[in-house]
């Protein structure tokens, strides 16, 4: 785990890596990118998750917004997880 500054480049290099994209709901999309635009963006401890064989698994939403914004973010980074956690990953209830 390590926390990295993620460009907009970066993030389209790791958006690359998604072979699943679900559908990207755009107003969380849009609201990622104005708070990032508008320097409101915090480092939360929200993960962005890849497998050991490098397949992105969590953050495509927040990655995209970086791309929107045209900021670089600080982001916390886990890699190597399993394939088999995969069903666990954002599953928790919506706030």
């Amino acid at each position: 785990m390590e926390i990295v500054e993620v460009s907009p480049e970066l993030a389209e290099s790791w958006l690359s890596k998604n072979p699943n994209n679900r559908n990207l709901r755009r107003s969380v999309v849009d609201g990622y990118t104005r708070d990032m635009s508008a320097e409101r963006w915090a480092l939360n401890g929200e993960t962005v998750k890849f497998s050991a064989d490098g397949h992105l698994f969590d953050g495509q939403h927040r990655l995209k917004a970086i791309i929107m914004s045209g900021a670089t973010v600080p982001m916390v980074v886990v890699r190597g997880l399993s394939p088999d956690v995969m069903p666990t990953v954002d599953a928790g209830a919506k706030r």
